[in-house]
């Protein structure tokens, strides 16, 4: 199987992983996996057509340092705080700067934490999510961006939607 062909299986998996924890009424049949310009997913939500763009919250510098902890194993790490950062907020923030071609359907973010290996399981701040998000990505989303229905924050580990944005 080819990269493609395993990242196109892996957000179909995390998407429909989300519909059910979300209690969302999707048609299964009709989740497609997309290429850019679109967004990641195109499907049947609560009967109309819905696009919605996928990201991993992952931190790429708390990653190298997972990577380095294993390969000097038993000594410590030292943690340069500059290099590690906020995924949720970063994420959010790269997403929202991108275009999409929806051809006016609408847009959702769909933001996840996963729990696939040990290199990326445990970047779940250990925080009261929907209070961190507030701080940590809501200025962000205030005002609202016109080209985005809502935001969605899912951890894949535990099937567990923390946060979506606007709550109404």
């Amino acid at each position: 199987m080819s990269s493609v062909d395993r990242k196109a299986q892996h957000e179909r998996s995390v998407f429909l992983d989300f519909a059910k924890a979300s209690r969302m009424q999707i048609d299964e049949d009709l989740v497609e996996v997309r290429n850019p310009p679109e967004p990641d997913i195109r499907c049947s939500c609560e009967g109309h057509s819905t696009y919605f763009e996928l990201g991993r919250l992952l931190d790429q510098g708390l990653q190298r340092l997972r990577l380095k902890a294993r390969r000097i194993a038993p000594q410590q790490v030292s943690c340069d705080y500059n290099s590690v950062g906020l995924p949720e907020r970063d994420v959010l923030r790269a997403k929202l700067s991108k275009s999409y071609s929806t051809s006016g359907l609408p847009l959702e973010l769909l933001l996840y934490f996963d729990a696939e290996s040990w290199l990326v399981a445990g970047g779940l701040p250990p925080v009261d999510f929907p209070w961190h998000a507030k701080h940590a990505m809501g200025p962000l989303l205030t005002p609202m961006p016109p080209h985005i229905r809502r935001v969605w924050v899912f951890e894949r580990f535990r099937n567990t939607v923390l946060w979506f944005h606007p709550s109404g």
